[in-house]
């Protein structure tokens, strides 16, 4: 009888470790995403604002022409086109 039960005991034990630790990144994936998708980078010389990982962000532009907003709301009320590659408005 307890021949059975360690296997299902062991088991269970696993489980639940795998779980917690799954839940715990999942938590860690989804604050690193929801800081990312807050902050909103627009480029005074396009007029256009970005997600921060857009590539066309991460390219030569001058760092001095690059605005940092809050949120989409923020950069269209400064006169901002959303960007047509990463689209920050689609969320």
């Amino acid at each position: 009888m307890i021949k059975k039960v360690i296997p299902f005991i062991i088991l269970v034990v696993v489980l639940i470790v795998g779980f917690n630790a799954y839940k715990s990144s999942v938590q860690e994936d989804f604050n690193d995403i929801s800081h990312e998708e807050v902050n909103r980078i627009g480029e005074s010389y396009t007029g256009i604002y970005h997600r921060p990982g857009c590539p066309k962000v991460q390219g030569d532009t001058v760092k001095a022409q690059r605005i940092e907003f809050e949120n989409n709301k923020a950069a269209k009320d400064a006169g901002y086109a959303p960007c047509k590659r990463c689209k920050p408005d689609e969320d």
